[in-house]
């Protein structure tokens, strides 16, 4: 299915985020490895399985239900039945309802995305007026106290009022 979620979850991939659900963090959750489809068994192993030589951190940031990395319950079933099932745990980010979810960027995956790449806040910019000389149409940015980001997503961190 092609959407803007799944874009955001590949383009994620290509910055070297792993699934969520391969995250080796405590007991989440727990994978029927007898209804995934054949051929779709690796995307549900720990990333330490998959990629042994591989770095990887998670930034401090707990277990992630929310995540838009994560698979949702009968993601590559091979007879309906849940390909993962979630557990209760109070240190999990969410509470597993929203598992699968394409709908938004989880202020997990936030926090991960500037700390994997040392940008503590969103980079604040609006169009400004061509100079002079420049042409009607080309614009230039400015910093503002405006962050894009909570138009989108007004319960991040970032887009609360002090």
């Amino acid at each position: 299915m092609c959407s803007k979620g799944n874009a955001i979850h590949e383009i994620l991939h290509a910055l070297g985020f792993f699934h969520e659900q391969t995250v080796m963090i405590g007991i989440v959750y727990v994978v029927n490895f007898q209804n995934i489809s054949p051929g779709f068994e690796n995307n549900f192993k720990k990333d330490g399985e998959l990629y042994p030589d591989a770095e990887t951190s998670y930034f401090d940031v707990p277990y992630n239900y929310d995540s838009i990395m994560h698979y949702g319950k009968t993601y590559f079933s091979k007879n309906g039945a849940n390909t993962i099932d979630v557990l209760n745990n109070p240190d999990a980010a969410g509470n597993g309802d929203n598992i699968g979810q394409r709908d938004f960027i989880s202020e997990g995956d936030m926090v991960m995305l500037r700390t994997k790449y040392d940008c503590p806040e969103v980079p604040e910019t609006e169009p400004t007026e061509a100079a002079e000389g420049e042409g009607e149409n080309i614009s230039s940015t400015k910093p503002t106290t405006k962050n894009p980001m909570c138009q989108y997503q007004p319960s991040l961190p970032m887009c609360k009022t002090k």
